[in-house]
């Protein structure tokens, strides 16, 4: 099956509201974006090599390195939106054109997998105040008198962004919590 064939039938086997906060599934092959569906507003990422984009880089070799998924975010995505990534690595015991060996990726520089070698990821990149609302995490605030603002902070290359990720009243105030 192709690409747009298997990503038609994961996007048809989701919850529609779940869907609305995806903004787009991603085939990565050496970690080059080179497959996203929808592609509409996506054309801005073909082509990303994600291995080497520091404010994904710890996330990517995570996910290499422990040979599972990995999540970065909350970063300002190109689609315009604030957004989290999961990667999900993909390893093969064969010689696909293409593959590399993990030994070969700056900062892994070990055999991850013995006998397997990294093809590349899977990525779901989510919207991530659509994907609030949909888990259900702002119902309980909808109905109380409570008003509140979340913020995340990241840093990449010494450059410190600030998000809003949710605002619930224009009267606000500042409340600096860090989460390990």
């Amino acid at each position: 099956a192709d690409f747009d064939d298997v990503v038609d039938g994961i996007w048809q086997s989701l919850d529609p509201s779940l869907r609305a906060s995806i903004l787009s599934l991603q085939v990565q092959p050496r970690g080059i974006i080179t497959m996203v569906s929808p592609r509409a507003g996506n054309e801005g990422v073909i082509g990303l090599e994600v291995i080497h984009e520091s404010r994904k880089q710890p996330a990517v070799l995570d996910a290499i390195g422990q040979s599972g998924p990995s999540v970065v975010g909350p970063l300002n995505l190109i689609q315009g939106a604030v957004g989290i990534l999961a990667y999900l690595p993909v390893f093969v015991d064969e010689d696909v054109e293409g593959t590399m060996e993990t030994q070969e990726i700056p900062r892994i520089e070990r055999d991850v997998m013995p006998r397997m070698k990294f093809w590349g990821f899977v990525t779901a990149v989510a919207n991530l105040t659509k994907m609030a609302e949909w888990s259900g995490a702002m119902r309980d605030f909808e109905y109380s008198q409570m008003h509140f603002q979340m913020k995340a902070s990241t840093e990449a290359d010494g450059v410190t962004e600030t998000h809003t990720l949710f605002d619930s009243d224009s009267d606000t105030f500042d409340v600096d919590v860090e989460i390990p």
